[in-house]
């Protein structure tokens, strides 16, 4: 709505026909395809970078992160240690 505001007025926009629904859409192939598949998969991988960023400052960093689930839940495993050396008591 604010960018309405500034734009200019058009002075024919009333005499011009309305747009044929049959022959031009609002939503094209070309659009969900810059959607879904362009600005989502770019949005994903920020999302894993962001994830691993956060991680890493906590003190794990990814190749840490593959099988650390089984240690975490492991009961007999009270003093978890990050890639850093220092310990994550439970």
């Amino acid at each position: 709505a604010i960018s309405l505001a500034y734009e200019k007025a058009e002075s024919d926009i009333m005499m011009r026909p309305p747009r044929d629904s049959k022959k031009d859409k609002l939503v094209t192939g070309r659009l969900l395809q810059m959607t879904y598949l362009q600005i989502g998969m770019i949005q994903a991988l920020a999302g894993f970078f962001c994830y691993f960023v956060v991680l890493g400052d906590s003190g794990f960093l990814p190749p840490r992160l593959i099988g650390l689930r089984a240690d975490w839940d492991n009961e007999d495993i009270n003093d978890l240690k990050d890639s850093y050396g220092n310990e994550w008591v439970g």
